[in-house]
């Protein structure tokens, strides 16, 4: 898959994804019979300079894989997707304990789910309590209540990032970021975590 970084658009552009995909397809320069398929990778909102924008990145799906190595680097905004598949290496020797993972943050969801995929069964230790304990105590202490040292918005289950402002944001630029968005897809996550920032 192709990605067309920075197609501008105004605020009030009517369908506007429909219009940044057809910007994308002119950067590139190909007719629309020969994509197989376009999709929102990335939106912002630009309000710099006293004039908002919506910036796109669009992907663009070619039905001709190699055409798309081709055009790849075409114009500076055009890459192609780096999306990598997530293949933990096996160990070299049977466990005779399961591995313990502490804290059931993202961090410690994701290494769980990896070990139970790679056949084993961790142990996951939290010391802070279920999700609807924890929410009913940092409502406590925001309300004035005193801080319960395991249940608050650092320790429980969520990790730190639950009461945080509901954006998921890495820079790192890792390609196993598209497995961690998947699979929270996979779970129920709302679409737009994909590309809305």
């Amino acid at each position: 898959m192709l990605l067309v970084r920075g197609v501008r658009l105004p605020l009030n552009t009517p369908r506007p994804e429909a219009e940044a995909a057809g910007r994308a397809l002119k950067i590139l320069k190909i007719r629309p019979g020969d994509v197989a398929g376009t999709g929102v990778a990335r939106l912002s909102v630009d309000a710099r300079h006293g004039r908002p924008s919506l910036v796109y990145t669009i992907g663009v799906r070619l039905k001709d894989e190699g055409a798309e190595l081709a055009l790849a680097g075409s114009a500076p905004c055009v890459a192609l997707a780096r999306h990598a598949e997530y293949r933990p290496l096996p160990g070299g020797a049977p466990l005779q304990d399961p591995p313990v993972v502490a804290g059931l943050g993202p961090a410690g969801l994701f290494a769980a789910l990896a070990l139970a995929r790679a056949g084993y069964r961790p142990l996951v230790l939290e010391r802070g309590p279920a999700l609807e304990k924890r929410v009913a105590a940092v409502e406590r202490f925001f309300a004035g209540g005193a801080l319960e040292p395991n249940a608050n918005i650092q320790f429980g289950e969520g990790g730190a990032g639950t009461f945080s402002d509901g954006k998921l944001t890495t820079r790192i630029g890792d390609e196993l970021c598209g497995f961690v968005t998947d699979t929270l897809l996979a779970h129920g996550a709302p679409a737009e975590i994909a590309w809305q920032q």
